[in-house]
């Protein structure tokens, strides 16, 4: 996917133990690439959710929710997918959860445009 999204510039995740060990690793890179060891390209930075705060994620735990629906109604589940596949089925989800109004609808509001997250994505690029 990061060839469609790029690399990620900012991760915002909990403090599993797997996260925390990336972000240490992630750290010691930077020092090497300060010190001109290795140059790559910008490494992305962790903005880990305050501990015992779960609702703090709260966002991130629904999109994931939404992904992982998608991804059951698609049979992921039930089939064992190539990784072109694969790339495809989650590249749709993407597609879908992107395509859901961030504003509420009223019956009575039917003129009001709606406010997509895809909008913004088509209008970056």
């Amino acid at each position: 996917m990061s060839a469609v999204f790029g690399i990620p510039t900012t991760i915002i995740c909990d403090n599993a133990t797997n996260f925390t060990m990336l972000n240490a690793v992630m750290d010691i890179l930077r020092k090497e690439m300060r010190s001109r060891i290795i140059t790559t390209t910008t490494l992305p930075k962790f903005h880990f959710i305050p501990a015992h705060f779960l609702w703090a994620g709260g966002v991130c735990e629904r999109i994931i929710g939404l992904i992982k629906k998608s991804l059951v109604r698609a049979g992921s589940t039930k089939i064992l997918m190539t990784l072109e596949e694969s790339t495809t089925v989650l590249a749709r989800c993407t597609s879908i959860i992107n395509c859901r109004p961030l504003t509420s609808i009223s019956a009575e509001d039917d003129i009001t445009p709606l406010t997509m997250p895809n909008q913004f994505a088509s209008e970056a690029a």
